[in-house]
């Protein structure tokens, strides 16, 4: 019998956060499990990732219509659930979620990453608030307080950050050897930013630093070929900057760990500055290099300013000054002091704890 079944629409492997967020948990899961765990997801175009060591159920959904494909997926979800039960259930899919406790009654973990947006999921959370089957789970504190004015749930709603896969940080190689394998100048001093590049996340910060520190390289790592194109246009005239497109996650460690500095920018603008976990958080400290972020939203909840350099969004001499501080200090106390945090609190092995605690509990 499957001890937990973490039941996903997204591909896995797949280029998009989500989905390697759920390979990172995936991983922890199994190295604490083993066989006891398994994962449902769709059908995936990439080349089978050699990081994927546990059992994985696929379910071939042809169609590309969305509804549609939520609904056959959900499905034979249904149809497996009745000839194999699992004693738990994880999932980010509300629709899951509702099969699972409404069908099933199997114990089930609900991950919300993002506030209430529609009629629908606004109308499933209400259902199974009520449910003593479901356990809503939320990224953030500021998340959890969101859901407790909605909805009265029956059950305790949990904050569990999200987190890093530490072993993919595990390089044996040196930082000159990185960047002499990376092709980056020895003594350069670069700034790294990797992930994605939505508009009114704050990007325009980038124009601050390059001109602001001329000698300094900026690499973004990352990003959907469009968005990379509008903001070489913005940044055309600024040759401190280089644009790297998708590259598997070895490579983003590998870049990760060759900076001085690591960046994460977001605005205001942003939907989900006031409630996000963001990945790349965890892995910046991961590398014991200086990360640069503003202080804003619920970032705050895992930076501070004995573990990160945070500056006020509204005020570009406080970015740059924070900068330089960077630049002109050895960074050995905060770093480390992101490094122990990261892996004593905040590693995917320590996410897949607290998870199986809560699931004895559920008992």
């Amino acid at each position: 019998m499957i001890k937990i079944a973490y039941i996903s629409r997204v591909a896995v492997p797949n280029r998009v956060a989500q989905a390697e967020q759920i390979l990172s948990m995936s991983r922890a899961f199994y190295d604490i499990l083993n066989d006891d765990f398994l994962l449902i997801c769709t059908k995936t175009n990439e080349d089978l990732d050699r990081r994927i060591n546990f059992k994985r159920k696929i379910i071939d959904i042809k169609t590309k219509n969305k509804v549609l494909r939520n609904i056959l997926f959900a499905f034979k979800v249904y149809l497996f659930l009745k000839r194999n039960k699992p004693k738990y259930i994880y999932t980010r899919d509300i629709l899951i979620s509702v099969v699972s406790c409404i069908f099933f009654k199997i114990p089930t973990f609900y991950e919300a990453h993002q506030p209430l947006r529609s009629f629908y999921s606004k109308f499933l959370q209400y259902v199974l608030s009520k449910n003593k089957s479901y356990s809503l789970i939320t990224i953030t504190n500021s998340l959890k307080l969101y859901y407790q004015k909605r909805l009265n749930y029956r059950n305790k709603i949990n904050v569990i950050p999200n987190g890093v896969y530490l072993p993919d940080y595990n390089v044996s190689i040196s930082k000159k050897q990185i960047r002499a394998e990376l092709k980056i100048e020895p003594n350069d001093f670069v700034i790294v930013h990797t992930g994605s590049l939505f508009e009114n996340r704050g990007f325009e910060k980038f124009k601050i630093i390059l001109k602001s520190f001329p000698t300094i390289k900026l690499i973004q790592l990352g990003g959907k070929e469009n968005d990379i194109q509008k903001l070489k246009l913005k940044l055309f005239s600024y040759p401190n900057i280089e644009f790297i497109d998708y590259q598997p996650k070895n490579i983003v460690v590998k870049y990760q760990l060759a900076a001085d500095i690591l960046f994460y920018i977001t605005s205001t603008m942003s939907p989900i500055h006031w409630c996000t976990s963001p990945n790349k958080i965890f892995e910046y400290m991961s590398t014991k290099n200086p990360i640069l972020a503003p202080r804003i939203g619920s970032i705050v909840e895992i930076l501070n300013d004995s573990n990160s350099y945070l500056f006020d969004i509204n005020n570009d001499n406080d970015m740059i000054e924070k900068i330089k501080k960077i630049m002109n200090l050895k960074n050995d106390e905060v770093v480390n002091n992101a490094y122990d945090e990261v892996k004593n609190i905040y590693s995917m092995e320590k996410r897949v704890q607290k998870i199986l605690r809560l699931s004895k509990n559920e008992k």
